[in-house]
């Protein structure tokens, strides 16, 4: 017998016939995960309000952008998906969604020359941004030097949005905003990814750490 009876589950092994408790997801609601369901949300809307012919131009453009799943083989996404992963990452780097496809620019790797942190200051050297591309400043808190962080971990500290291919920023305010003191002797991660300002389309993470002085 196997089948499900209110909150259990009925089904036969091995060892024989057994009944367990169903387990439910529970369904987050951090204040991040809900700004993100919200953003989510508004790109659906505005995928609804699409015409055919745009529907199938963008179904159309996926072949430009594949990507590795987690078992290594290259998918690409469907229409839909494509629309929602160029808009959503449009709208982290403060764009406004576009609604007809847009012809396909592959953004440019920055890189960071210099990364020192001190107590006081957190100064970011970038070079290699593309004058087409945004470039996202991430970092993560500052922990003992044998901790990695997780990816959960990182916050979006600072977007950079004009033509300049490189520069020294010093972004201090805003970590301390949102992470609080630097503290001498921990360790600090800062990945850079640029954003074409043009499809939405990002690189991935560029991740640099140093040790706060």
């Amino acid at each position: 017998i196997s089948g499900k009876i209110g909150g259990s589950i009925l089904g036969t092994s091995n060892s024989g016939s057994y009944m367990k408790q169903n387990s439910y997801s529970q369904q987050p609601n951090t204040p991040r995960q809900s700004i993100q369901r919200q953003k989510v949300g508004q790109i659906t809307q505005l995928w609804r309000s699409l015409s055919s012919a745009q529907r199938s131009a963008w179904q159309s453009e996926t072949i430009n952008y594949p990507y590795t799943n987690r078992v290594g083989d290259i998918v690409y996404y469907n229409g839909y998906q494509l629309f929602n992963y160029l808009n959503l990452n449009r709208q982290t780097s403060g764009l406004s969604p576009v609604l007809s496809v847009p012809t396909f620019q592959a953004p440019v790797e920055a890189e960071i020359f210099t990364f020192n942190v001190t107590e006081t200051d957190f100064n970011i050297n970038y070079i290699n941004k593309s004058a087409n591309d945004y470039l996202q400043i991430w970092a993560s808190p500052n922990k003992l030097s044998s901790l990695q962080p997780k990816i959960s971990e990182f916050r979006l500290l600072h977007i950079i949005q004009d033509a300049s291919t490189s520069g020294l920023i010093n972004l201090i305010s805003q970590y301390d905003t949102i992470f609080g003191d630097l503290i001498s002797g921990n360790t600090v991660f800062c990945c850079l990814k640029s954003v074409n300002a043009s499809t939405g389309q990002p690189t991935a993470f560029y991740e640099f750490r140093n040790t706060i002085v």
